[in-house]
C-alpha cells in the first residue's frame, strides 16, 4: 500500500465537519439510519480527499482514482480488506442502490480538483447534479418512495442545499482553494470582479448580487419543498426539517444582506426548536 493510499483509506479518515442539515438524525428510521450515513461517509470521505490538505492536485486526482477503483473492487467482490467499503458494498446490494449513483458522486469530486470556474449557471446545475442530487435519489432508493415527481423534487431540494453552501462560503472557497462556483457570466453582468471576493467588498453591486442570488435558490427550494409531505412519516418529517433549516439560512444570508465576508451565516442550537416546529406544522 503507497503512502498515498494509506492516508486517503476510507476506513482511516475521520469525519468532523460543520453541516447546516441533519445527517442521519433520530427522524431516519432506525432501518435506515446506518445506510444513510454510510452514503454520507462515502461522499464527505471523497471531498476531503479533493478539497482538504496541502497535496497537489495531480496527487489529489491520483488519490480519488485509488478511491474510485477500491470502491469498485469491493462493488464487483474482487476484495474485502476495506470494512467500510465492504460494509457499503452490502448495503448498496441490498437495498439494491443505483452503483451510477455512487459513481456520479466521485465525478463531482474529481470535478473540484480540475474545475475552479463555471462559466453559466446550467454549468453549476449540471455540477449540482453530479455532487448534490445523487445523494436524495439514494435515500429515496432506500425507502422505496421512487417515482419521476419525487426524484424531480428531491433534486430541486439538494440542488438548492448545494447553492445555498456555496454562497456561504464564496470566500472560504476563493480562500482556501482558489475555487469561485458563482457563474461568471453572472458575476459579469452585475459588474462582480473577483477583487471583490478577495478583497471581501461588499458593496451595492455585491448586495444586487447577492439578491439575485437568494432569490433564484429559494425558487428552486420552493419547487422541491412538498417533497416531505409526499413520503410522509419520518422520512418525510426529516426531509421537511431539512427545507425548513434551508429556509432558515436563506433568512440570515438576507438579513445580512448577503455580507458573507463579515459573517458566514450558520445555524445555531438556537435554531433549531423553530426549525423543527416550522417542519412540524407545515
Amino acid at each position: 500500500m503507497t503512502k498515498n493510499t494509506h492516508y486517503f483509506n476510507s476506513s482511516l479518515m475521520k469525519v468532523n465537519h460543520y453541516e447546516n442539515f441533519p445527517v442521519g438524525s433520530f427522524l431516519i428510521p432506525t432501518q435506515f439510519r446506518i445506510p444513510v450515513r454510510q452514503i454520507y461517509h462515502f461522499a464527505r470521505t471523497a471531498d476531503d480527499i479533493a478539497d482538504e490538505g496541502n497535496a497537489s492536485n495531480s496527487k489529489r486526482l491520483e488519490a480519488l482514482l485509488i478511491y474510485e477503483n477500491n470502491f469498485r473492487d469491493h462493488l464487483e467482490k474482487n476484495k474485502k480488506e476495506n470494512h467500510v467499503f465492504l460494509a457499503l458494498s452490502k448495503t448498496i446490494e441490498k437495498h439494491n442502490l443505483p452503483k451510477t449513483l455512487f459513481f456520479d458522486l466521485l465525478h463531482a469530486f474529481k470535478q473540484d480538483v480540475t474545475e475552479t470556474r463555471y462559466e453559466t449557471f446550467n454549468d453549476l446545475l449540471n455540477y449540482c447534479k453530479h455532487s448534490a442530487n445523487p445523494i436524495g435519489r439514494l435515500i429515496l432508493h432506500l425507502s422505496n418512495d421512487v417515482s419521476p415527481t419525487n426524484l424531480h423534487l428531491s433534486d430541486k431540494i439538494c440542488t438548492s442545499l448545494q447553492i445555498i453552501n456555496f454562497l456561504q462560503d464564496i470566500k472560504i472557497d476563493y480562500d482556501k482553494n482558489n475555487r469561485i462556483y458563482m457563474p461568471k457570466n453572472e458575476l459579469s453582468r452585475f459588474r462582480i470582479n473577483e477583487n471583490h471576493i478577495n478583497s471581501a467588498i461588499s458593496d451595492h453591486l455585491w448586495v444586487e448580487f447577492m439578491d439575485f442570488q437568494i432569490f433564484r435558490v429559494q425558487k428552486i427550494l420552493d419547487e422541491g419543498k412538498p417533497l416531505g409531505s409526499r413520503i410522509g412519516g419520518r422520512l418525510g418529517l426529516e426531509i421537511k426539517v431539512i427545507t425548513s433549516a434551508a429556509y432558515e439560512i436563506l433568512k440570515k444570508l438576507k438579513n445580512i444582506n448577503g455580507n458573507i465576508f463579515s459573517q458566514r451565516p450558520v445555524l445555531k442550537k438556537r435554531d433549531w426548536p423553530l426549525i423543527l416546529l416550522k417542519a412540524l406544522i407545515k
